[in-house]
């Protein structure tokens, strides 16, 4: 029997790396922690308009209601 890991290795092999998220690790988060309580649309929409500034550093200089 296959593991997991197995599983998850001959997928990467045979259709390489997923693409799901698009942008740098920090984006990614951000839009995961954001899409729990919008629509994706919304999330898509707000990340493209904040662009290259989505740092941390960015999104600590905001005021909150920024």
């Amino acid at each position: 029997m296959l593991t997991s890991k197995q599983i998850y290795d001959r997928l990467i092999t045979a259709y390489g790396q997923p693409d799901w998220w698009p942008g740098t690790p920090y984006a990614i988060m951000v839009m995961a922690i954001l899409v729990q309580n919008t629509a994706w649309s919304n999330v898509e929409n707000t990340v493209t308009e904040i662009g290259e500034r989505l740092t941390p550093k960015y999104i600590n200089s905001l005021t909150e209601e920024e």
